[in-house]
């Protein structure tokens, strides 16, 4: 446990520097390297927070040291003074809760990086999974404070002889109850006095309201990752039904089955733009400047078109947006034949072309 503290306390530490050398995107979309900018943001964002968080973590690992190399801790004197200290490091400790600020930044960071829509779906699910661990270790942490108070004479740690239990089972008896408000599961742990059947409502008025949007969001989940596999299915089954009903050949519809299977992984790796609802809301110079960043680095590999670019950027830009259209083809198709007239231009990006002589 000592290695793995010691491990996070490093690993933050590094992210306060590193974080003096990230760069980010500006308001109007543009990434922003320079070092001074960098600085002077991440100095007027985060790095007070921080620096208080670290600061803390590093108070507490010494207090934690100190505590243990304490040999006053038999003395009385010595006692009072440990208590102080453990108190002051618990204090020192919940400073880390500050770092749930940030969460917002890196569950949208990740997201970013995530392009399969099935796993975008999974991890939408995680999230609420790991919100309800959180909300559930919380109150069982509240219900624990509670039950081992000195307030009234009959607490639930008392009255199920937990006192004396060991503090890693009482944390799971703590959780397991905390859990049990949120699902319809069952639990032999129960309020003793007043304060304890009180947080016990409020509780449970939390989980009417949680549990069933926490329900509702999973069970939108799986539909969505089923319906991903039933569209597949469907529509394979659909190209099957029209290859039959139209009496095409054996070979043929082998060959288009082939395809139509090899485009579809493709095309659920690759995000096509058509899929992309939103782009329908870019502005006309906007739809043109991503259009000459999707095709200029294929055009610009012919020398024509390279001193194209340099002679006039708009006119490349208008090649771009207005010239060019994204075809497809299955393994043995015929693109173009010889002797026949040249109307297009052909810009390889994938795959292999093969040319053969005329015979």
């Amino acid at each position: 446990i000592r290695a793995v503290e010691y491990a996070v306390l490093g690993y933050w530490t590094l992210d306060l520097g590193a974080n003096f050398l990230t760069g980010y995107y500006s308001a109007e979309g543009k990434l922003v390297l320079d070092p001074g900018r960098v600085a002077k943001r991440y100095l007027k964002s985060w790095f007070v927070l921080d620096i208080i968080i670290i600061t803390s973590d590093y108070l507490a690992t010494l207090l934690d040291h100190v505590l243990v190399q304490s040999k006053d801790a038999q003395e009385g004197a010595g006692l009072a003074r440990v208590a102080r200290m453990t108190r002051m490091t618990r204090a020192l400790r919940a400073m880390r809760l500050l770092r749930l600020l940030k969460v917002r930044e890196i569950v949208h960071m990740i997201q970013e990086h995530i392009e399969s829509e099935a796993l975008l779906i999974l991890y939408g699910m995680l999230q609420n999974i790991l919100v309800l661990v959180i909300l559930a270790h919380l109150l069982a942490c509240i219900w624990f404070w509670i039950g081992s108070g000195d307030m009234y004479a009959d607490t639930w740690i008392l009255h199920f002889g937990l006192d004396d239990s060991h503090w890693g089972y009482q944390y799971v008896v703590s959780l397991s109850w905390s859990l049990t408000q949120f699902t319809p599961a069952s639990g032999d742990i129960f309020a003793r006095n007043m304060m304890e059947r009180g947080f016990f409502v409020g509780v449970l008025l939390i989980s009417m309201i949680f549990f069933s949007s926490f329900v509702g969001s999973i069970t939108s989940g799986m539909t969505r990752l089923r319906g991903l596999k039933s569209n597949k299915l469907t529509q394979q089954y659909m190209l099957r039904k029209f290859l039959s009903e139209n009496r095409i050949s054996r070979d043929l519809s082998s060959r288009i089955a082939r395809y139509v299977e090899l485009a579809f992984e493709v095309h659920q790796r690759k995000t096509d733009r058509s899929k992309v609802e939103l782009l329908l809301y870019l502005s006309g110079p906007l739809q043109v400047e991503m259009q000459r960043e999707l095709y200029e680095p294929h055009l610009i590999l012919n020398s024509f078109f390279s001193l194209y670019k340099q002679k006039s950027t708009a006119a490349m830009n208008q090649l771009c947006s207005a010239a060019i259209q994204k075809l497809s083809f299955s393994k043995g198709d015929r693109i173009f034949e010889g002797a026949s007239e040249a109307s297009h231009m052909f810009f390889l990006s994938g795959g292999t072309l093969v040319y053969k002589p005329i015979e």
